[in-house]
């Protein structure tokens, strides 16, 4: 928490510091921060994002998901629309599903 606001218990001397060498991983934070999200939230957001595909994305969707879930390589290059200011791949969760399907 106090690493995604910039800081760190370094910032507030009074506090205690953890034994680093207690605990596992401490190299691992970035991963950890990275895999720390609500699968269910984005769940949700998956379904609700899949209603609302044209045949045109579902079949690049598939394309893709097909070559992830056979554990293929495969390199896709992607044309980003704008709308209304924002781009359709925009948002806190791209990271995320980009992360998964590695």
């Amino acid at each position: 928490m106090l690493r995604s606001c910039g800081k760190s218990l370094k910032d507030y001397p009074p506090m205690p510091r953890a034994d680093t060498s207690l605990v596992l991983g401490i190299q691992n934070s970035l991963i950890h921060d990275e895999l720390n999200y609500n699968r269910q939230s984005l769940a949700e957001e998956h379904v609700r994002l899949m209603s609302t595909m044209t045949s045109e994305q579902r079949k690049v969707y598939d394309t893709i998901m097909t070559r992830v879930n056979e554990n293929k390589p495969g390199v896709f290059f992607f044309m980003v629309m704008a709308v209304q200011g924002r781009h359709l791949s925009e948002g806190p969760c791209q990271s995320h599903y980009a992360q998964k399907v590695r």
